[in-house]
């Protein structure tokens, strides 16, 4: 079993305005569009990271060919004036990229976040009013500490199929 304790802070608040951007010195993030339709919004950054050689950082994007994904932050879409906020659809922020020789990525985010829900009880309707006051809050969480123990379950068998 691994254990990762982690510790979740807000990096910041962001206008849901194009061009707006964020940056730390090794992401930056450019919002570039946003689209909604029938009460789900699509929120979509380009975002830019370096990882220097010698000094790789957990925060950066997770590479797989195209797709690309960062497990360590999340942007929650919010109305503070109305305290209601929609977390990502997938619960996390994906995006595509190409793959390139250098220590430069450069992604396409794409966010997501519905109110047309199809079960479950109904959800605040995001429109142009709801948007009026919203805001993309970005939450990094930092690994703070790691501890793994062996655990065995006597008896414990998985059936084989053929």
């Amino acid at each position: 079993m691994e254990l990762t304790l982690k510790r979740y802070r807000v990096t910041g608040a962001l206008p849901l305005r194009i061009g707006t951007r964020y940056d730390d010195g090794i992401v930056n993030a450019v919002l570039t569009s946003t689209q909604n339709q029938n009460g789900n919004l699509l929120v979509m950054f380009r975002e830019t990271q370096v990882s220097l050689l010698l000094a790789p950082s957990p925060s950066l994007n997770t590479r797989m060919l195209f797709f690309r994904f960062n497990p360590n932050v999340l942007y929650l879409l919010r109305n503070r004036r109305r305290g209601e906020a929609y977390w990502p659809q997938n619960g996390g922020t994906f995006g595509f990229g190409w793959p390139s020789r250098t220590r430069v990525d450069e992604t396409i985010m794409v966010l997501s976040y519905q109110s047309a829900s199809g079960s479950g009880p109904p959800l605040p309707r995001i429109d142009d009013d709801w948007l009026a006051d919203a805001d993309l809050v970005r939450i990094e969480a930092e690994a703070i500490g790691r501890t793994s123990k062996r655990v065995t379950v006597s008896g414990f068998t998985i059936e084989e199929r053929v």
